[in-house]
């Protein structure tokens, strides 16, 4: 994101993929969202959008979706999940005979 900040029109995506909205793409310990002290509750759609795109930092990273399934910040368990479950289970195999 720092190369390229995201759009309103990319940010709508995110959220449109969130189970809990809003506070699924802000990061609430990013120095800039405590500097604001913005009340997310209070904000309307438009306004949060816009807001997201003048301070993208305060956008979870990293950012991985597909047509289904968001991951916002860092989890990797979660991030596993986007992997095929074929290489998922050679990293399985792999880690088994390391054990052995």
């Amino acid at each position: 994101m720092s190369r390229r900040p995201l759009n309103a029109s990319e940010i709508k995506l995110l959220l449109s993929l969130t189970e809990n909205g809003c506070w699924d793409l802000v990061s609430t310990r990013c120095k800039v969202f405590k500097k604001l002290n913005v009340d997310i509750e209070s904000l309307a759609l438009s306004q949060f959008i816009q807001l997201l795109t003048k301070h993208p930092e305060m956008i979870k990273r990293p950012i991985i979706f597909d047509r289904n399934t968001l991951q916002v910040g860092f989890n990797e368990d979660e991030i596993r999940s986007f992997l095929p479950r074929s290489v998922r289970e050679k990293n399985f195999k792999h880690l088994l005979a390391k054990a052995n």
